[in-house]
């Protein structure tokens, strides 16, 4: 029987301890940045339309008025802006959704603007 080699078990675990936390960190910082998305968009729905919205909620673009689209989205991109985070300007993207007569899945929606949003 031969023993094991210390420094490369010791190699081989550091290795794998340090896969296991850049995989964490990255989960991390996206259920973060969802958070942040999710409350940031709540809160401009709350302001705008003076209704809260949850995940499994629809929304459905052609109800609102223009300039509350606009004024919804410049507030969800200041606000994960303020955050700490990069955000392209939303409001265009809202309008389009609008324009093309769609609707929006909120969870959906919210994963959707997390894919844009950097770190």
């Amino acid at each position: 029987m031969t023993a094991e080699n210390p420094n490369t078990a010791s190699s081989a675990h550091s290795e794998t301890l340090t896969k296991t936390l850049l995989q964490s960190s990255a989960a991390g910082g996206t259920a973060v940045k969802r958070a942040v998305v999710k409350n940031c968009l709540v809160a401009a729905f709350v302001a705008e339309l003076h209704r809260t919205i949850d995940e499994t909620d629809t929304i459905v673009w052609t109800t609102i008025d223009d300039r509350v689209i606009l004024k919804i989205g410049d507030a969800v991109t200041d606000c994960v802006r303020a955050k700490g985070f990069g955000c392209p300007l939303l409001a265009p993207s809202f309008q389009a959704f609008k324009d093309n007569n769609l609707v929006s899945l909120v969870s959906s929606l919210i994963d959707s603007i997390v894919q844009v949003v950097t770190p």
